[in-house]
């Protein structure tokens, strides 16, 4: 169990793309963001109807819901939030589309 939580821990929604001496790109994995859209609807689906088997499976998903939004991806999140501040930062694509996915170009003292 260990094991794999520490895998879920590990699950970042970027990842780097291009890199050369002053710019990183991120990439924001669109799946990560389907992911936890299912994950809100089996919390919404489980305060709906009055069953005790789906508000465990409800609590349950809102923790892991937790898990997987706040602690993954903290770093790179941090590097965007500090170019936005500087306006640094080029953006492109969009977070719920694969065919464009969302891209971050920061630079790299950001």
């Amino acid at each position: 169990m260990g094991g794999q939580l520490s895998q879920v821990i590990k699950m970042n929604p970027y990842k780097v793309v291009e890199e050369d001496n002053s710019h990183n790109k991120y990439q924001y994995l669109t799946g990560y963001t389907w992911f936890t859209n299912a994950i809100l609807l089996v919390f919404m689906l489980s305060m709906l109807y009055p069953s005790d088997f789906l508000r465990l499976l409800g609590s349950i998903s809102l923790a892991i819901y937790y898990v997987v939004t706040m602690v993954p991806g903290r770093a790179i999140k941090s590097k965007i939030g500090t170019a936005t501040r500087t306006n640094s930062m080029q953006e492109s694509g969009s977070k719920v589309s694969f065919s464009n996915p969302l891209k971050y170009k920061i630079p790299k003292q950001a």
